[in-house]
């Protein structure tokens, strides 16, 4: 028998907690909802407190949609900077846990309710992270470019790296350069540095463009530890121009 009367919502609550301390989310969110039900003026203290349960206990069970539609149903709100945060906070906790599959349904969810978003470079990270591991490049791709219209930012470096791989295995050497030579200006890892005046003498001489090709192979020739064929290339390159 459910508890009635003047201590109703305190029982409920009460019991909502013990499964809650249970490990219970099911059983704490029938409590709390009862107690919620139960309240006459929704605006109180006690209304707000119960709210934060149920919200933590959904989120216990990754069911950010159903917290939301629930609030909603009893007319609770939070603020935007809030439902922000908490939507960032689960595809961030996906994320951590290594469920890509997760992170980016949460990540999309969240690019398109707050697409000017607290943590949007964030998400766009995760996202394009998570895509680039699927082989996703074209998702991935729009999130690197997201992430590189910031300016400066962690994710940068890395954004520039992966982005300048996809568009060489694209082809597309116009925007492999553009890339390229950012990374080599703006990396702060010397190998990533190094990577992009590989690439780019490679990306020069698929645009036919010999003259800069030889250039970076003299920057190439310098660099020490690379493979066989990459100086091999270089020394080419470099041979050929002074035979020209």
């Amino acid at each position: 028998k459910e508890p009635e009367g003047t201590f109703a919502v305190s029982c409920l609550t009460n019991m909502g907690s013990i499964y809650r301390m249970k490990n219970d989310p099911d059983n704490a969110i029938g409590m709390f909802k009862k107690a919620v039900d139960l309240l006459k003026g929704k605006g109180t203290l006690e209304f707000k407190n119960l709210m934060k349960e149920i919200k933590d206990m959904y989120l216990v069970k990754n069911q950010l949609d159903q917290w939301e539609a629930y609030a909603a149903s009893v007319g609770f709100s939070e603020s935007t900077a809030v439902a922000d945060s908490t939507s960032y906070a689960l595809a961030a906790k996906f994320y951590n846990e290594g469920n890509c599959t997760s992170s980016l349904t949460q990540a999309n969810k969240y690019i398109q309710k707050y697409p000017s978003g607290l943590y949007i470079t964030e998400i766009h990270y995760m996202r394009a992270e998570c895509s680039f591991k699927a082989n996703d490049y074209n998702t991935a791709l729009g999130s690197y470019n997201a992430i590189l219209d910031k300016g400066q930012t962690k994710y940068s470096e890395m954004a520039l790296k992966r982005s300048g791989f996809i568009y060489y295995t694209q082809k597309d050497w116009n925007n492999s350069v553009r890339v390229y030579t950012r990374l080599e200006t703006e990396a702060k890892n010397v190998s990533d540095q190094n990577d992009a005046k590989v690439n780019l003498m490679r990306c020069y001489v698929f645009l036919n463009n010999t003259d800069s090709a030889e250039a970076y192979a003299s920057k190439v020739i310098l660099l020490k530890g690379l493979p066989n064929d990459v100086m091999g290339q270089a020394y080419f390159l470099k041979g050929k121009s002074l035979l020209d």
